[in-house]
């Protein structure tokens, strides 16, 4: 009888994770489809609105026209001179404010005492819009790639601490309990508790960060009047060319949806517990 129902148990248990696999896949090319559908019926009713003169057409030139201007402004010599200045931008504030964050939060959650002490400070900086404050950064490290570099590290650098620092700051008790009964120090009760559990809280403020990076570069661009993508946005509008306008609006959209499912995705293979389509069930 033990026999048997180790067999079935083991026959289960493949067939059950097979089952949540599949469903997984399902649902997430029905997201997809639904993703795809709806950006057609935004699309479709773009155009007809601009083909029935709704809007006027300088404002909001049609889709069959901004498409063309994509293709258009991406082939001339000068956009990837810009485009580069706008990553650079991005991907060093971004990763002085991940490293930044990170590290901060870490060692806020390891002492009482400096939380008590540097909390208030934070919570005042953090109230405090940042737009505001960036004629300041401005003025502070000029108009050249060290103030936008600047921008886009405050901006993102709070969303990351603090998602970083509640995230630890939440302890599963009888975790903790189980550990120490274990005889775990403190660096194996960060490894093997506190830090998986804290990793959603860690990786959504990474994601919250990276949007707020690609804000911060775009709106320093539009202040500094130099070069990078917002630049070139600033310098259509004025010559009223909104086709490039959009089609520029476009690849920063293209940009921050990919580095943010590409975040998304290292997420479900580091945190793969959280997600159904990812774990791996052995047969027994």
């Amino acid at each position: 009888m033990a026999t048997i129902q180790g067999e079935r148990l083991g026959r289960s248990v493949p067939q059950n994770a097979t089952s949540k696999r599949v469903r997984s896949l399902i649902s997430r090319h029905i997201s997809a489809i639904g993703s795809l559908t709806l950006l057609a019926v935004i699309l479709i009713a773009w155009e007809a609105v601009g083909r029935l003169d709704i809007v006027n057409h300088r404002i909001l030139p049609w889709p069959t026209e901004v498409f063309p201007a994509f293709f258009e402004v991406v082939s001339r010599d000068y956009f990837f001179t810009h485009f580069q200045a706008t990553m650079y931008e991005i991907g060093v504030g971004y990763t002085y404010a991940v490293v930044s964050g990170l590290a901060i939060g870490i060692i806020l959650s390891f002492s009482a005492f400096l939380r008590l002490a540097l909390m208030p400070l934070i919570i005042v900086l953090e109230v405090i819009p940042k737009v505001a404050l960036i004629p300041l950064i401005i003025v502070w490290f000029g108009y050249d790639e060290a103030s936008k570099i600047a921008v886009v590290t405050i901006l993102a650098f709070f969303p990351i601490f603090l998602n970083t620092l509640s995230g630890l700051s939440e302890h599963d008790e009888d975790g903790r309990r189980l550990l120490h009964s274990m005889g775990a120090n403190t660096w194996q009760h960060f490894k093997m508790h506190q830090l998986p559990t804290a990793l959603p809280a860690i990786f959504a403020g990474l994601r919250i960060g990276l949007t707020l990076a690609f804000i911060g570069a775009i709106v320093a661009e539009l202040l500094t009047i130099n070069k990078g993508l917002g630049f070139l946005v600033l310098t259509f509008k004025n010559n009223l060319q909104m086709d490039f306008v959009y089609a520029i609006t476009i690849i920063l959209a293209g940009l921050g949806a990919f580095f943010f499912f590409l975040v998304e995705f290292i997420e479900r293979k580091v945190v793969f517990w959280t997600g159904e389509g990812d774990v791996e069930v052995t047969n027994l």
